[in-house]
């Protein structure tokens, strides 16, 4: 990570956050639960090694992480 460079972020829709997360879960990587914000998109992030951060998410997905 370049340490003069600011990290970005990067939102992404999923049809299906549920199956989206498990198969990232099942390919290794280490990424945190899904939640609900108080704006109501279940989502989830996975941070890559330069420190960018992606934004996985689903409108309108019920919450039962």
């Amino acid at each position: 990570m370049n340490p003069d460079t600011p990290p970005n972020a990067v939102l992404l829709y999923s049809g299906d956050i549920d199956a989206f997360h498990a198969q990232a879960r099942a390919n290794g990587l280490d990424i945190p639960d899904r939640g609900t914000p108080f704006y109501g998109t279940r989502e989830f992030r996975i941070d890559d090694p330069d420190g960018n951060r992606l934004w996985i998410g689903q409108v309108g997905a019920a919450d039962g992480a």
